[in-house]
């Protein structure tokens, strides 16, 4: 199991069914992932309206509505879904992919603090980590679904999201 199917086998167990977003080469191993852990990813035109689709997705069920998108402009594109939902108290996991670990911080095209970015519309902003991304997206989940009920932003590494990096406890 790597660290994109224990990603996907936690959401599936709290309920998630579908993601929306628009594939990309780092994104796409968390789409792989979905389709092997039963969690339908659907297509959107924007991830405007992944975000969108999304926040209505988590209103209406009561199960956070999952929404993904690539780094740099992907992620500003998804801001305006998650300011939604942030404002109508929907619950959401927002899933930003992005740059390895090693070059995180570094000036490099499309690159973005993307905690700076959704901090100010969203609940939280984590960052998945190697060895505690259970732990993390039990955390997600929970303030999602917290009251008030809102989106919560979490940031994926490329290594992080391919990596085999799990303690016998997340396994």
């Amino acid at each position: 199991m790597n660290n994109s199917d224990l990603i996907v086998a936690t959401l599936r167990k709290a309920g998630i069914r579908h993601g929306f977003g628009i594939p990309s080469g780092n994104v796409l191993p968390l789409i792989d992932a979905m389709r092997r852990g039963g969690i339908d990813f659907v297509l959107t035109a924007h991830e405007g309206s992944a975000g969108f689709a999304a926040e209505v997705a988590g209103r209406m069920t009561g199960v956070p509505g999952l929404c993904i998108a690539t780094l740099g402009p992907g992620a500003t594109n998804l801001t305006t879904g998650l300011g939604s939902a942030f404002l109508d108290r929907s619950p959401m996991i927002a899933i930003t992919c992005n740059l390895n670990s090693g070059q995180l911080g570094r000036r490099l095209q499309m690159s973005i603090d993307h905690h700076a970015l959704f901090r100010p519309i969203a609940k939280a902003s984590l960052k998945l980590r190697p060895g505690t991304i259970a732990a993390t997206l039990a955390e997600a989940l929970r303030i999602a679904l917290s009251e008030p009920q809102g989106p919560v932003h979490l940031d994926l590494p490329e290594d992080v999201e391919s990596g085999c990096w799990l303690k016998p406890s997340e396994a």
